[in-house]
């Protein structure tokens, strides 16, 4: 089964391995590696830590766990190293975001209270409107009937249309 090479971008047109066929059998690929910029080489390497390097099994996430629990981690927070100058400086850095985060907390607590008491009062605002809209309403059922039993009415012969628009017809 004989296939040809691609030619991809970065590597060199003129190298003659790339220019013949490929058999499949690994006879000498130093020829192919020449053609291969360094720089797309490195791009293949593996930056693994030799402790974290294990085969893959088929064991799934409790074999990963059981790994996992197997490692030693050391935990260094750092106090030791650190002068009673840093020392101090980390305590009242501390302390200023302590302060901080507690001015958050405070200000989104009455940003939260003061959109709750606006949604209240439109609510309220809502309400009112729709029980005038229902009035409206209930008004303008009166009116024309008030206006359909009108002796005047009977006689009149204003179309249909003018008078839902609310025109009058002379």
């Amino acid at each position: 089964m004989e296939a040809r090479v691609p030619i991809a971008p970065g590597f060199d047109e003129n190298c003659p391995s790339m220019t013949h066929e490929f058999t499949g059998a690994p006879e000498d690929l130093s020829e192919l590696v020449d053609c291969v910029p360094q720089t797309n080489l490195n791009l293949f390497e593996m930056h693994v830590k030799p402790e974290l390097r294990r085969p893959i099994d088929d064991g799934g996430e409790d074999a990963d766990m059981e790994y996992m629990m197997e490692m030693n981690f050391e935990y260094d927070n750092g106090n030791e190293a650190l002068t009673a100058d840093e020392q101090e400086r980390r305590r009242i850095r501390r302390e200023r975001n302590k302060v901080a985060a507690s001015k958050c907390r405070k200000k989104r607590k009455e940003h939260v209270k003061t959109l709750v008491e606006a949604s209240e009062e439109l609510e309220l605002q809502n309400s009112d409107l729709q029980g005038q809209i229902r009035k409206l309403q209930a008004e303008i059922k009166q009116l024309e009937f008030m206006l359909d039993s009108h002796s005047c009415a009977k006689y009149s012969h204003i179309p249909q249309d003018d008078h839902e628009l609310g025109m009058n017809a002379n």
